[in-house]
């Protein structure tokens, strides 16, 4: 096959008729694939809130770790790795980096010392402040050119995808 062909776009590319978006019998576009399209679109919107984050010297997932905690206030450190759903050892990195950069305190339980409770330093309630507001630009950027109500619809989808694929949430 000659580069030619091996560039073509989707849009040009020949459907096969009566072929459903998502089909699970035979074979399927990338372009179809719900799993591909979630991986690819995530991506995308993770490096486009990386650069943003940049001057900020904060990755991705240390503002989700700082988002869930904001929510609780004080949070346990397993319950914020459950939530953003993360590895223990991976959550203790985050933190670690957040807490030497004063973005974070933790403590110990008193009613369970091994466990570790997490919350937002007054510098890191600041942060988290205009954090927001760059992941919010994200979100708006993705999601020009689509109506709030089929965006409420998509938020509402993912919920169910997530629900659907969680082992702890089976129905």
């Amino acid at each position: 096959m000659n580069k030619q062909n091996n560039n073509i776009s989707a849009s040009t590319a020949t459907k096969a008729p009566g072929k459903a978006p998502g089909n699970s019998t035979g074979s399927h576009s990338l372009d179809e694939s719900l799993g591909f399209l979630l991986n690819t679109v995530a991506r995308m919107m993770r490096g486009a809130l990386e650069d943003r984050l940049k001057q900020y010297n904060v990755t991705s997932m240390q503002w989700v770790v700082m988002q869930t905690i904001s929510e609780c206030e004080v949070m346990n450190q397993t319950a914020v790795a459950k939530r953003v759903e993360i590895d223990n050892p991976t959550m203790t990195r985050q933190v670690d980096r957040l807490e030497e950069a004063g973005l974070l305190k933790r403590r110990p339980d008193k009613e369970d010392r091994r466990t570790q409770l997490l919350s937002l330093t007054a510098k890191g309630c600041k942060l988290l402040s205009s954090i927001n507001d760059v992941a919010n630009e994200v979100n708006r950027l993705a999601s020009t050119r689509i109506s709030n109500a089929r965006l409420n619809k998509l938020i509402e989808d993912l919920h169910i995808i997530h629900k659907n694929l969680s082992p702890n949430d089976k129905a």
